[in-house]
């Protein structure tokens, strides 16, 4: 019997979801952070640190919602195998 593949459509799916909302958690947190340092007199050179570490994890964020958008194609043909389940496989049905 073959063994499952570790990341499947509905994983990947769960691993963008969970990506998103650390993110934005850590955009939360770091936002705290920036704020309590200010308040404390914390200098630019450690703010500016914090800086790329913001614009870093916004990356992330956006990053997995571009990945998230790029599945969408990946989802339409699981919803249309789900839609006809009898369907053939894709060399019967694209002639390739």
């Amino acid at each position: 019997m073959a063994s499952q593949p570790e990341f499947t459509l509905f994983r990947l799916e769960q691993m963008l979801e969970q990506i998103k909302a650390d993110s934005r958690k850590n955009v939360l947190r770091l936002e705290q952070a920036v704020a309590a340092m200010k308040a404390g007199g914390v200098g630019a050179t450690i703010l500016d640190a914090y800086d790329q570490i913001q614009d870093a994890v916004g990356a992330v964020r956006d990053a997995a919602h571009g990945a998230n958008t790029a599945l969408d194609s990946q989802r339409a043909i699981r919803d249309a195998y789900a839609a006809v389940p009898d369907a053939g496989d894709k060399k019967f049905l694209t002639d390739e």
